[in-house]
């Protein structure tokens, strides 16, 4: 090595052997989706070179709620005397200070910048004075109150719509239990019931051994957006390994005992017959059968004399396999696999 090459030891190989042990020794996996997550990223960072706290000011959902909430607020900021240097105008950081006096109370976060940045000193905040309202027969409290009319048209509103979701679900035609369109963890719950309960946490990704679960962007549709998902060509699902489910905090994907989990279907291998090397070109391969890690092989090799010579083809066995992919992963056959794993739904 470069260190017993040059003789760099003392504090330099302890630096190193620091570095190994964490920075270093952290392995870098591979994500499916690394290239669409990087350009999101840029989406959102690049702007803010240009324009200050863009995703505060313009883009935050949250900030849109808080903003709507502050304009009937009771703190305010008051200006007395201005003498029109725009020195708060210049130094907001929200960018809610207007020409004049005047602001935009909903996008002040009262970080009172303005109060420091006043060479005059005139820029204060204070407590806005209640305005006295006039009652009216036809309100049930002041000026800005709710009407009668308001009240009862409210509560028509809530009881119908009440009423058509309530009947929507009590009259809707009998549908089978929705099943998901790309493989899941091993043992995880019905598809809806996943969606529901996934927190999109990444945890089940992060302890993968072999790298297999991968975020879902949109393969699952908008609600299934980065759950888990296996790609056998990326890692298989170990036989012996059930982490995956001991780190889910919300049960999505239960935690099951190594031999309940080897038991659980994820999805069903699939033989393409006219790119397999046996079915379709004659050629001997037996590699899907001797890595099936399932006791009596999901993957059986049987004899077949159709192209005129006998030789050894493998034949998926359905009831045997559980579709953990490593046969997928292993598979000589490019571009595309000759094996692969499909969803129960597709199978």
């Amino acid at each position: 090595t470069a260190i017993q090459t040059f003789g760099l030891y003392g504090g330099f190989y302890d630096f190193y052997r620091e570095l190994r042990e964490s920075v270093l020794g952290v392995p870098v996996y591979y994500f499916s989706n690394s290239v669409p997550i990087f350009i999101f990223f840029l989406c959102f960072s690049l702007p803010g070179l240009f324009v200050s706290r863009i995703w505060c000011r313009l883009l935050c959902p949250l900030g849109a709620l808080y903003a709507l909430a502050a304009k009937g607020a009771r703190l305010e900021r008051k200006v007395g005397n201005c003498t029109g240097c725009n020195a708060c105008r210049t130094d907001c950081r929200m960018g809610a200070i207007l020409e004049g006096e005047r602001y935009a109370k909903g996008e002040c976060i009262l970080c009172m910048d303005c109060l420091d940045a006043c060479p005059a000193k005139v820029t204060t905040f204070g407590w806005r004075k209640p305005q006295k309202t006039k009652t009216n027969p036809g309100h049930l409290s002041g000026e800005h109150g709710m009407t009668r009319k308001d009240f009862l048209f409210l509560l028509f509103s809530v009881s119908t719509l009440s009423f058509l979701t309530r009947s929507s679900k009590v009259f809707a035609k009998p549908a089978l239990e929705p099943l998901s369109p790309v493989l899941r963890p091993p043992g995880a719950l019905k598809e809806e019931a996943f969606l529901d309960r996934c927190i999109r946490c990444g945890n089940c990704m992060k302890v993968c051994v072999t790298n297999g679960l991968q975020p879902v962007m949109l393969e699952a549709g908008w609600k299934g957006f980065w759950t888990p998902q296996l790609v056998p060509e990326i890692g298989y699902c170990e036989y012996q390994c059930h982490l995956c489910g001991s780190v889910c905090s919300t049960g999505a994907i239960p935690a099951l005992t190594c031999e309940e989990k080897k038991s659980r279907k994820i999805g069903i291998a699939v033989i393409a017959r006219n790119i397999c090397l046996p079915w379709g070109e004659d050629k001997n391969c037996i590699v899907c059968e001797e890595h099936c890690p399932t006791p009596e092989k999901a993957i059986k090799l049987e004899e077949d004399s159709s192209s005129g010579r006998k030789m050894l083809k493998p034949v998926v066995r359905k009831d045997l396999c559980i579709g953990c992919g490593i046969c997928q992963k292993v598979c000589p056959v490019r571009p595309a696999r000759a094996v692969r794993v499909v969803p129960l739904s597709n199978s």
